[in-house]
């Protein structure tokens, strides 16, 4: 899910938020980044519950009292809005996307002057944060400057091309997207393939397919980096597979390099996935028959992912083949298929959430996935 929204899949990242929130309902975090993704396709009406319930569970997540206050802003619930950014603004008084988004609600609620002042606390802040220059844009289309916020939009998006509403207001007020090409990365690629990276984020782009980019999930710390590219062969002919080094994480046998690969559709230039692919010695099993590929992966989950769409069949059927346990599946009569004894769980499409390592410990989150809805 946190790949797709880097790449703007938003109905998409919420679909895999959804699947693991069903394995995982009391999961704080799940819920706070469904309601980023569900501010990304402006359904406020849904991200305001999922905040909601972020907060039942954390009651201290000042994310989720800045996420829920925006929200409210945009429904006109001002009252209710500023309670909340008020609240995340005493939890974390110096994350500056607090105040940018109470810059907006001000802005919404006819108070331009006092949004100003929470736009200048937030760039002292950080002076390279997108979300106060997006705020900063916001006011100024409010004021009829439109040349200035035209700026403000195109800077908040080169500082992350992933902010949607940004986007959507640069192209209300009729501006140019930025020129947001990837500064290559020197000694990160392969043949075929080179790094680069936009912001914080890393992106693998093949040389020869314009418009190919696969963004490099790094599980642990450090940089990574490209191993080696597969395309497959008939009867997969059309599928790619580009592994790379995703960084290094804690386990009970120290530090462990772990190893991740990336499912390409090729003629749809799309990634349908990223599964964990090898943890120190231990490594995924992939099996590939009937027009489908199962990966019993290094965490004890077991994906399958049909492919039949993207070798040849009609353009979209590549999902996840749902099976016993898992909260989508039905039986051929069309109820639902409880979960078996035995039963493991299964990822979604493009999800990388296994909760547990090879070693049995909590999986390191990404250090960038709170960042790159929040700025934490």
């Amino acid at each position: 899910a946190a790949a797709k929204i880097r790449i703007a899949r938003y109905d998409d990242a919420i679909e895999d938020f959804s699947r693991a929130i069903a394995f995982d309902i009391g999961n704080a975090e799940l819920y706070l980044l469904r309601g980023h993704a569900y501010l990304g396709v402006r359904n406020f009406a849904s991200a305001l519950r999922d905040f909601s319930r972020t907060i039942e569970l954390d009651g201290k997540s000042a994310a989720a009292f800045a996420g829920r206050g925006l929200a409210n802003g945009y429904v006109e619930s001002y009252e209710e809005a500023f309670v909340d950014l008020n609240r995340a603004v005493e939890l974390d008084p110096k994350n500056p996307v607090v105040f940018a988004y109470r810059a907006i609600v001000y802005n919404e609620a006819g108070q331009t002057d006092v949004g100003l002042k929470d736009v200048e606390t937030a760039l002292r802040l950080d002076p390279n944060r997108a979300e106060a220059f997006w705020a900063r844009g916001v006011i100024s289309e409010a004021l009829g400057r439109t040349a200035d916020a035209v700026f403000d939009y195109r800077r908040a998006l080169a500082a992350r091309a992933d902010l949607p509403l940004a986007a959507e207001a640069l192209k209300r007020v009729g501006g140019e997207l930025p020129d947001t090409a990837d500064v290559p990365v020197a000694g990160l690629g392969i043949e075929g393939w080179a790094v680069g990276t936009r912001g914080n984020d890393y992106f693998a782009v093949n040389t020869e397919q314009p418009g190919l980019r696969v963004p490099l999930e790094s599980t642990g710390r450090g940089q990574p980096k490209l191993i080696d590219y597969e395309v497959k062969k008939a009867p997969f002919k059309g599928i790619g597979l580009l592994r790379f080094q995703g960084g290094s994480v804690a386990t009970l046998a120290g530090a462990q390099e772990i190893e991740l690969t990336a499912i390409i559709d090729l003629a749809a230039r799309s990634v349908i996935a990223v599964e964990p692919h090898k943890l120190g010695a231990k490594a995924a099993t992939w099996t590939w028959e009937d027009g489908r590929v199962v990966v019993a992966s290094i965490d004890g989950v077991t994906d399958e992912f049909n492919l039949r769409g993207a070798v040849g069949g009609a353009r979209g059927d590549v999902r996840v083949r749902r099976g016993a346990g898992d909260p989508d599946a039905v039986g051929a009569n069309g109820e639902p298929v409880p979960p078996q004894k035995g039963d493991r769980p299964q990822r979604s499409a493009g999800s990388n959430a296994g909760n547990n390592t090879a070693s049995g410990q909590p999986r390191t989150k990404p250090k960038s996935i709170f960042d790159l809805l929040f700025g934490n």
